[in-house]
């Protein structure tokens, strides 16, 4: 007898509502229906409660389902946690609290992180990962940037699951087998990195799914895919620290409090030179800590090499500076065709060989200023 026709008789046998069964286990009425009519699978230790519930030996209870949880967590993010990561604990705190109040109300919802290129996307999603694993069983990522990448990574998670279709030839049924162990399990986290072409995603992810799934994105319509979190700059505190931090100036435990006037002026000068995007100072704090040169000589450098240091970081993915004009020349392209008149500006004005910049906003000034956070214990994940 199937799991869900047995859980469905031993109910009936007591006498019970799916009601009065899920307030005794502590889940939705909604869990039980979809439990009995086979649309899902109780999590590990839900399952643990219903043998016990019911006075029955878990593989008298769910048969060859008890064989498909793995004993151990299931790991599948392949980078290793940010040691430098600052900051941005209310953005992963509302994410971790959206995806799990739409846990309970809505299965059908996923969440992204949407920004612009070197915002930290990846970074924020990475962290979120490694920040609440203990609340997942399975933890994938996913780059979703092409198709063809995301075909390779659905692969490997059918090899780390040990799906009977892995070795399968026929990609819709490699495809098909994933969505369907995704619609029928739970306490997953599937992570799509990357995913800016939308339209490719819904073939590869189940419709309906008891899991959270996060994506980050450049795309601003998302339709029903998801819902959307935007993501700012990092404000001047955490920019600072972030900076002096990669470069290896200050160590990781250094609050900025601790940080000498001089070293700290350089780095709010460098911060919103760099407009406050976390890859920008990634880059700029890779240099630093490579070439050995301090932050005045690093920004004298900039200010006449501005293009060459920043795509001076890295050549296996896209800098910053390519980044932003990549999006400001598509969008562009696309307004000119709806206005012809922006053509001519566009020609005439090639504002786009610089990355945007605040210039107006002087270091140290105003609120946002690192000095007006001294004190305060910015906090470092990793």
């Amino acid at each position: 007898m199937q799991f869900g026709a047995r859980l469905r008789q031993e109910r009936i046998q007591r006498h019970l509502s799916q009601e009065a069964l899920a307030e005794a286990l502590g889940v939705s009425p909604r869990s039980i229906a979809r439990w009995e009519q086979g649309q899902a699978l109780p999590q590990a230790s839900i399952r643990l409660q219903l043998s016990r519930f019911f006075n029955l030996p878990p593989k008298e209870f769910f048969g060859e389902h008890e064989a498909q949880v793995p004993l151990k967590p299931l790991w599948g993010v392949p980078y290793p946690r940010n040691p430098f990561f600052t900051g941005r604990e209310e953005v992963l705190h509302h994410l971790h609290e959206l995806l799990n109040r739409e846990h309970t109300t809505a299965l059908t919802q996923s969440w992204a992180i949407s920004g612009l290129g070197g915002i930290g996307k990846t970074q924020i999603a990475l962290e979120y990962a490694y920040q609440y694993r203990q609340d997942y069983h399975y933890i994938f990522w996913v780059s979703a940037a092409t198709r063809e990448s995301l075909f390779a990574d659905i692969v490997t998670i059918m090899d780390q699951l040990q799906l009977p279709e892995r070795n399968e030839q026929d990609q819709k049924k490699v495809v098909t087998a994933v969505k369907q162990w995704f619609a029928s399990h739970q306490e997953w986290l599937l992570i799509l990195d990357n995913a800016d072409d939308i339209t490719i995603v819904p073939d590869f992810v189940p419709t309906k799914r008891s899991g959270h799934m996060l994506l980050t994105t450049r795309a601003q319509a998302l339709g029903a895919l998801a819902q959307r979190i935007d993501v700012a700059t990092m404000g001047m505190a955490e920019g600072t620290l972030f900076l002096l931090r990669r470069a290896k100036i200050v160590p990781p435990d250094m609050l900025l409090d601790q940080v000498e006037e001089e070293t700290l002026a350089a780095a709010e000068t460098i911060v919103t030179e760099m407009d406050f995007l976390p890859l920008a100072l990634d880059q700029a704090g890779a240099y630093i800590e490579e070439v050995g040169c301090n932050l005045s000589t690093y920004l004298e450098l900039y200010r006449t090499h501005r293009k060459e240091l920043l795509q001076r970081r890295g050549t296996s993915r896209p800098t910053i500076l390519n980044q932003w004009q990549q999006h400001g020349l598509s969008t562009f392209r696309k307004l000119s065709r709806l206005i012809p008149r922006l053509q001519t500006y566009y020609v005439s004005v090639p504002f786009w060989n610089q990355i945007p910049s605040r210039r107006n906003y002087s270091a140290g000034e105003g609120r946002n200023s690192a000095r007006h956070y001294r004190g305060s214990r910015p906090m470092l994940f990793g």
